[in-house]
């Protein structure tokens, strides 16, 4: 077989393409027709070669292919393996490969030794690829190297896997590297394993010394049981919260942290630890403290200009001075016992505080005439709630003041003024302001009658409870009332 040339072909190596790179990686002194037969052990090679899944290859000493099996011109890309007999064999190299491969050619022909690497081959149309080259010296009967022995295998599958490996080690490892937060691995006895660059900086441990540390040392606020119940939800894969925690460094500084934990595994699906995330909240925190302080001094003189237009429009009306604050009092206590949300009170309060501010568009001799009005003033004094809007629609609250202010005298029933609305269409805050205020004005003195009492106040609620009031409005108002929770108007 390894003399054996395929039928037809010339003696001579004409027409045969050396390799694009300018070296001769194996230079010829003699053509190859004039090759002289190699005396090889006896064996069956040829059903060797033929047999094997590997593609095997016979090369001359001077780098020129004796002979290969099928397997071969298949992993190279060649119809037929009497295509590649003659050829010279770093034909079949990526251009990249020529240096090593002379040094390859030298230790094995030189040395006699046994060589086995990866290299990048090159198939017929050009393409490179992985292989796992394997080569050594085949001796003839007198015991002198007679040819090398080349086994190659792809393995350009396997080799791309790992490079996929390592490329998402790579990422992982920058990503676990240059976070800002701190990155702590757990294993399943709650030891530190390792942690990122920032997690020895919010520790205040060097990363040599992170190794065997546990949450215990460093958490504070929180006793063991704690940490370890919290733990043992993560290992058994248990969705659990984020929590904020006060970190102790090792040098005493205390720090506020968010901490977020998940379950690792590895790729067989068991569990391999815990891996923690710890965000430093000190910055965040000190934000949240200068809003809280910015907001707090923008709602203080929020309503210390609400408390200037109230008294503005206690100016226009002497004869109802503080009405307006009681309104509100009794309003803000009556959404509570609702059990609204601070939101909606909030808003009751500012609302309940202003929510005539529309007569100071009235002239003050009809406010504090003293006798009945005519029903042309009466009419005009019915647009206050309108006036009211007017002023404030285009001040930017953070609640609807202007709308409640508006529909202040709606009713339930349609009955009020001074669009008509009913039901749902009256916002819950205007309708508690609503009965306070017919509360608080039956109750007290006016110019044009004595206070009627709040005995017959709260009569006049219950008369109307679910027709001009909703049902659990007038309940609240009974029930504040009745356990003193608001002064006795």
């Amino acid at each position: 077989m390894f003399n054996r040339r395929r039928a037809g072909s010339s003696p001579s190596n004409a027409g045969f393409a050396p390799p694009s790179a300018g070296t001769d990686l194996f230079p010829l002194d003699k053509p190859i027709g004039e090759m002289e037969a190699i005396a090889l052990p006896v064996m069956d090679v040829p059903l060797f070669m033929e047999m094997s899944p590997a593609a095997i290859f016979l090369v001359s000493l001077k780098g020129i292919i004796i002979d290969c099996n099928k397997a071969a011109a298949d992993l190279f890309g060649y119809p037929n393996r009497f295509d590649l007999v003659g050829m010279r064999a770093d034909q079949l190299l990526d251009p990249r490969e020529y240096e090593a491969a002379v040094r390859g050619l030298a230790v094995i022909t030189d040395l006699g030794l046994f060589s086995n690497r990866e290299c990048l081959c090159r198939k017929g149309t050009g393409e490179s690829f992985d292989a796992l080259v394997s080569a050594r010296i085949v001796r003839g009967t007198t015991g002198d190297p007679a040819a090398i022995l080349v086994i190659g295998q792809d393995i350009s599958r396997s080799k791309s896997q790992e490079r996929a490996v390592t490329e998402s080690e790579t990422r992982f490892r920058i990503l676990f590297e240059s976070s800002a937060d701190g990155v702590f691995l757990v294993d399943q006895r709650g030891r530190a394993v390792t942690a990122n660059r920032q997690g020895g900086l919010l520790l205040g441990v060097p990363l040599e010394d992170i190794a065997g540390c546990t949450a215990n040392e460093f958490i504070i606020g929180e006793d063991a049981e704690a940490i370890s119940a919290r733990f043992e939800s993560l290992k058994r894969g248990e969705d659990v919260p984020a929590v904020e925690r006060t970190l102790r460094r090792r040098d005493g500084v205390k720090l506020p942290v968010e901490i977020r934990g998940a379950l690792v595994k590895d790729a067989d699906g068991r569990v391999y630890g815990i891996q923690y995330v710890i965000r430093d909240l000190t910055d965040r925190k000190r934000a949240e403290a200068e809003q809280a302080l910015i907001a707090g001094q923008l709602r203080k003189a929020l309503g210390n200009i609400i408390n200037v237009v109230a008294a503005t429009v206690e100016m226009r009306d002497p004869g109802t001075a503080g009405h307006q604050k009681r309104v509100a009092n009794l309003a803000r206590a009556v959404g509570t016992e609702m059990g609204l949300d601070a939101t909606k009170i909030e808003a009751i309060r500012f609302a309940g505080v202003i929510h005539d501010v529309g007569k100071t568009s009235i002239p003050a001799e009809i406010l504090s005439k003293p006798g009945r009005l005519s029903e042309a003033e009466r009419r005009l004094v019915r647009e206050h709630a309108r006036f009211g809007f007017e002023i404030l629609k285009n001040v930017e609250f953070p609640w609807p003041i202007a709308e409640i202010v508006h529909q202040h005298h709606e009713r339930l029933d349609g009955s009020g003024y001074p669009r008509g609305l009913q039901g749902d269409q009256i916002l819950i805050e205007a309708q508690i302001i609503g009965a306070a205020d017919v509360i608080e004005a039956m109750a007290s003195h006016r110019p044009y009658r004595p206070a009627l009492g709040i005995g017959a106040a709260l009569d006049e609620l219950r008369s109307q409870r679910g027709k001009q009031f909703d049902i659990a409005v007038v309940d609240a108002c009974l029930k504040v009332f009745a356990e003193k929770k608001v002064p006795l108007l």
